[in-house]
């Protein structure tokens, strides 16, 4: 393990390190590192994905858009269960699917996780419940 994967950007309260990208991204392999009471909006892939925990435990929520999708820049989302991945329990996403994800540790955790295309090239989104909206998602990649 890289001692990197262990230091995230406090900016972006999680760390994304690309490890593989098919020459035409329709595969992008990532390990990404959640700091401690940190982690991701609500947000889509806009592709699969395949995740899969190594250290510690993060919390995802998962999310149902009660919209019409009518109005664009607007989302309505309700939350929908959550599940906990640990060190060796697996997830998968579809590209509608919408989760968020929370590091509710006091230590940075590590998943591993695959895709169907590399996450900036996908027009995936984040939603903001409060707000209720909805705007492109594009993260800081290592």
């Amino acid at each position: 393990m890289r001692d990197t994967f262990l230091s995230p950007p406090a900016d972006q309260g999680f760390g994304s390190y690309l490890l593989h990208a098919e020459p035409d991204r329709t595969l992008a392999i990532f390990v990404v590192s959640w700091l401690p009471r940190r982690g991701a909006p609500p947000h889509d892939h806009g592709t699969w994905g395949v995740v899969c925990g190594v250290k510690g435990v993060e919390t995802n929520i998962n999310w149902l858009r009660t919209d019409d999708q009518s109005k664009p820049g607007q989302a309505e989302l309700r939350e929908d269960g959550r599940v906990s991945l640990g060190r060796g329990d697996i997830i998968t996403v579809t590209p509608k699917d919408i989760h968020s994800v929370i590091n509710e540790t006091d230590e940075v955790t590590l998943s591993f996780h695959i895709y169907g295309r590399h996450l900036n090239e996908t027009g995936r989104n984040r939603f903001d419940v409060e707000q209720k909206r909805v705007e492109p998602f594009i993260i800081s990649v290592r």
